[in-house]
């Protein structure tokens, strides 16, 4: 253990190990049972249901704000224009995906599409078209 408080990364190293084991072996049940515990105490149950009230303008945050400029950028580099406005709900739309569109292609366009399943959303099939 001396040699592993003077290198940082034999330290970080051997924390993840012990991390793994822990989760190996459930001993990660412990922290979310004291979690449960905590967001269960009648002070914290408005704040509970307004995190789970946020879940969808989170989603859509995430998307519109952070993944949608990044894949903008990855298009724009291969040669590609992605069409529409994709500043929108992507948890409630029924059918959610994106277009692209290259110069000189004339009868073809690349798009991917989720279908959702349920209302939670948390299940959807990858569907490709070229």
């Amino acid at each position: 253990m001396e040699l592993a408080s003077r290198t940082p990364l034999v330290r970080e190293t051997i924390n993840q190990y012990i991390s793994t084991i822990d989760i190996l072996t459930n001993n990660v049940m412990e922290d979310n049972k004291e979690l449960l515990d905590i967001l269960c105490k009648e002070e914290n149950v408005d704040a509970v249901f307004d995190i789970i009230d946020s879940k969808e303008n989170l989603v859509n945050h995430i998307i519109n704000d952070e993944f949608i400029p990044k894949l903008k950028d990855l298009a724009e580099d291969k040669g590609l224009e992605i069409c529409g406005n994709y500043k929108r709900n992507w948890v409630s739309d029924r059918y959610p995906g994106a277009h692209f569109q290259k110069t000189g292609w004339k009868f073809l366009d690349l798009a991917f599409q989720f279908e959702s399943v349920g209302d939670d959303s948390a299940v959807s099939v990858p569907r490709v078209a070229v």
